[in-house]
């Protein structure tokens, strides 16, 4: 990375202390919530130091690596130190840290040390950053801290700029160079031109699998950024200002694939399994028992009624039809190609003799209050989806279409409809029974269920115990 000038940050102090940025319109901290903030979005979000103890116990090659996105006044990594230092005392472990930090604007040293004179708990280590913090020596500035344990890597640029620079290790057996990501900065309103594609494809090739990422957003951008490039993500609700934070996981990136967040597992070559045994008698069961037996698997299927589709697949009329949002997002593009597939199965069935009950005339989702009618302007506004798919209609052709009074607008599935659960379950049973590769075993109770040393199962049923190499939990 070529040596550049440092941009420093235009700040001015609040009465309270708290630095706060002219460009961004925003401050870097609530001092009010003392450190609290950092420790709830950043420590508790990635589960640290619980993943120090894993990292460990694990005997993971390497120190432990934390990437951070704007280190601003330097508050998450103190926090981060102090941390770290206490669990080495506690744990006599030989880890390390490495903590590698980005910001495009940086403090100068003067206002860094106006800032960090607000956490007074943390003056030794304060003393420690300031002693070696300097902007002369070229785009990034390495520190030592505790006996030399830990390193901070400073890059004076853009956050992916600096991320883009990075190398992952070539005898690295996680693929990744991260184990924990804090995403800090300021937020996406503030802050566009930081939270953006590159940014998160960068966070993604740098991840370890399974590594953890936590931040104080969650903006739209963030949450389906994040989810385009294989995290896994979960929203926390809190009672203090950041009422809400993001946590995730890196669930593995499957390299020339589009990513989403349903959810990416690694690809795996693995032989095509002989016999594979599947709990359950409802339709999750029977759709997976026939799946496997179109491809030439032996299946054994185990359902613990007298009969199958007795649970919660014994409704009468269940509909079909796909829950989509106003624009065509990773959610409602899984529910439409899960739609379409169930169609094009349904057909296939009834074309091959396999009969159900059901009717696909369309489907009707009834405006019936202002909050639906607002959602089915949207939807006509946007016309993210094709007619064919989903449209808006008036009151007059709900009547006319549902063939009663309704009185209301609403939203138009044309091809969406209903059917039999029970028939349907049955159909798609006889049809697997049909390939010579599905036996099903009913008033088979499963009592337990107990991985063996050799990567098999073994189940207890009423009828005695039996050990299986795949098997299937659709209950």
């Amino acid at each position: 990375m070529s040596s550049t000038p440092v941009n420093t940050a235009k700040i001015i102090f609040k009465s309270d202390g708290t630095p706060y940025s002219e460009v961004f319109d925003d401050i870097y901290f609530d001092h009010s919530l003392s450190y609290q903030q950092s420790e709830q979005v950043f420590i508790k979000g990635n589960n640290i130091p619980h993943v120090w103890h894993d990292f460990i116990a694990n005997k993971a090659a390497g120190g432990f690596v934390i990437a951070e996105t704007g280190f601003g006044s330097g508050l998450n990594f103190l926090l981060t130190l102090e941390k770290f230092i206490q669990f080495k005392r506690h744990s006599q472990s030989a880890l390390t840290l490495k903590y590698i930090s980005s910001e495009k604007f940086t403090l100068s040293k003067t206002d860094l040390q106006r800032a960090l004179a607000l956490w007074p708990e943390y003056r030794v280590h304060s003393d420690e950053l300031l002693g070696q913090y300097d902007l002369t020596k070229g785009n990034c500035c390495t520190m030592i801290f505790a006996d030399g344990t830990v390193q901070l890597d400073i890059y004076f640029c853009d956050a992916t700029q600096a991320f883009t620079a990075l190398k992952v290790p070539t005898n690295s057996n996680q693929q990744g160079l991260v184990d924990s990501w804090y995403l800090d900065g300021f937020a996406p309103n503030k802050n566009p031109d930081m939270w953006q594609p590159k940014l998160f494809a960068q966070v993604a090739r740098l991840a370890k699998n399974r590594s953890t990422l936590a931040t104080f957003t969650v903006a739209n951008i963030v949450r389906q950024g994040l989810e385009q490039v294989g995290y896994k993500i979960k929203k926390h609700k809190h009672n203090s200002q950041k009422a809400e934070t993001l946590s995730a996981t890196m669930l593995g990136i499957r390299s020339g694939k589009p990513l989403n967040g349903f959810k990416q597992r690694n690809a795996q070559k693995t032989e095509k399994p002989k016999h594979v045994s599947i709990i359950g008698g409802g339709l999750a069961s029977a759709c997976s028992a026939l799946a496997l037996a179109k491809r030439g698997i032996n299946v054994q299927l185990y359902c613990k009624d007298k009969s199958i589709a007795e649970g919660a697949s014994s409704n009468a009329v269940g509909a079909i039809f796909p829950l989509i949002h106003q624009q065509p997002d990773t959610i409602s593009k899984f529910y439409q190609q899960g739609f379409e597939h169930s169609l094009k199965l349904y057909q296939q069935l009834l074309a091959d003799g396999f009969y159900f009950s059901h009717g696909f005339d369309g489907l009707i989702e009834v405006c019936y209050k202002p909050a639906l009618v607002k959602r089915q302007q949207a939807f006509t506004e946007k016309a993210s989806w094709p007619d064919d798919f989903i449209h808006a209609i008036d009151a007059e052709q709900v009547n006319n279409i549902a063939n009663i009074e309704v009185g209301h607008p609403g939203l138009f599935i044309p091809r969406a409809g209903w059917v039999s659960p029970p028939e349907l379950v049955g159909a798609i049973l006889q049809a697997a029974v049909a390939t010579g590769f599905c036996k099903i075993k009913t008033n088979r109770h499963i009592n337990k269920i107990t991985q063996l040393k050799n990567d098999h199962w073994l189940i207890n049923t009423n009828k005695g115990q039996k050990s299986v190499k795949h098997l299937v939990v659709c209950a």
